[in-house]
């Protein structure tokens, strides 16, 4: 009650940064939603008017959790910690920078070597895309990110009219999921021409996308903000444009590409063309500007 924030860590971290003075580092470890979350942004923005440097190490919590211990205490079946964690570095320098890794994702047997290697920062002081502290996935999205600054984003390519669509799984992992069916778990999206419709299907379907959603995401929602924002690249419009034929073949091939998932409710089948995909990453890997 009379909090700022709608979280206490929030309080935490504000104080920590006013009390600390100019020589003052801060140090925490966080949810996730420190990054990203619309809820933190005025604190992201304060963070960054310290005229200090931010450094996030970022971990998901599958397969394995930054916590072990998980919560013996907890009446609820699930008793892991699985709670995706920041860890927050605040600190004074000379050239104030904003460093963050990927989303650290491991198995248990990889979870030693993990926490005793020191993280692999990508500097994203530069990042304008959103108002949030990225996840690199790659050097390779960073580049494409670069070269697509300025340039339209997928909510280009959709109208409102349904006359061809794609269903969307509104969740994610290792890959884009597409569905039959229009569904509540699902974003349908609809574009003008059968022309857009493939071209959004390869979009969408690409290592490209798959790295930027791991880069901006939570790691489990894919929103309907993260599909229409990504940024279309030139190079990557050529490419789709020039291929739209693999577009139509994998949609007429999707069949051997389904994937299922039993639920209460049923079963749930979404379509992964992640084998046959555009793999563009490549093309950007040594990109510069």
């Amino acid at each position: 009650s009379g909090c700022r924030w709608k979280n206490l860590y929030a309080d935490f971290v504000e104080k920590a940064v006013n009390d600390c003075g100019p020589e003052g580092k801060v140090h925490f470890i966080l949810p996730l939603s420190i990054a990203f979350s619309r809820d933190y942004q005025h604190l992201r923005i304060q963070l960054k008017s310290t005229g200090k440097s931010i450094a996030l190490s970022n971990f998901d919590n599958i397969p394995d959790t930054l916590f072990s211990s998980g919560k013996p205490e907890n009446t609820n079946t699930n008793k892991a910690n699985s709670q995706r964690c920041t860890i927050l570095t605040v600190f004074p320098a000379k050239e104030p920078k904003v460093i963050s890794t990927c989303m650290h994702r491991w198995q248990k047997r990889d979870r030693t070597r993990l926490l005793t290697t020191r993280p692999q920062y990508r500097d994203v002081t530069n990042y304008s895309l959103d108002n949030q502290f990225p996840r690199p996935e790659s050097c390779a999205f960073m580049n494409y990110l670069d070269g697509a600054r300025h340039q339209p984003k997928f909510m280009s390519l959709i109208c409102r009219v349904q006359l061809h669509t794609i269903n969307v799984a509104g969740v994610a992992r290792n890959f884009v999921g597409f569905r039959e069916e229009p569904s509540s778990s699902a974003h349908q999206i609809c574009f003008t021409s059968s022309q857009d419709q493939l071209a959004a299907l390869m979009i969408l379907s690409s290592d490209i996308f798959l790295d930027y959603w791991r880069t901006i995401g939570d790691g489990f929602h894919l929103t309907s903000s993260n599909i229409l924002n990504f940024p279309l690249h030139p190079n990557l419009m050529d490419r789709i444009r020039k291929n739209l034929r693999l577009g139509q073949k994998m949609w007429d091939e999707r069949e051997n590409f389904a994937k299922s998932k039993s639920h209460p409710k049923g079963v749930t089948v979404s379509y992964d063309f992640t084998p046959v995909a555009l793999k563009l990453l490549p093309e950007f890997e040594s990109a510069s500007g």
